[in-house]
């Protein structure tokens, strides 16, 4: 089963997550934050992350993925999608726009790939 590390310093947005997981018949690994995040990326077949974090931000963890996973899909989400470098990230989620429709349907193709 596919392993979605998700990563959120948002306890709702985790347990949405955990949710969004089951749906799409995966596995979520939930970390509240970056620096948490970093010790499971090579378990992971997709990361979802906020942008805004403590510790280890989206785009720094994004980069730490990279090197460490370079083909592993990635997902930021944020409400601020003009702060993300496209190179980044595979898909930049606004978090006020559809964001469960997007999110879904970006976590299939992604993970298909």
């Amino acid at each position: 089963m596919p392993k979605i590390l998700a990563v959120d310093d948002n306890l709702g947005m985790r347990v949405a997550y955990k949710h969004l997981a089951k749906d799409v018949n995966c596995e979520a690994i939930l970390c509240e934050d970056g620096e948490q995040a970093v010790s499971h990326i090579e378990e992971a077949d997709l990361l979802i992350t906020d942008l805004n974090m403590g510790k280890i931000n989206g785009i720094e963890l994004a980069k730490i993925a990279r090197r460490q996973r370079p083909q592993m899909p990635i997902i930021i989400v944020t409400g601020s999608p003009e702060d993300v470098p496209p190179q980044i990230a595979d898909q930049i989620i606004d978090k006020y726009d559809r964001f469960f429709d997007l999110i879904i349907q970006s976590v299939t193709s992604l993970l298909r790939r």
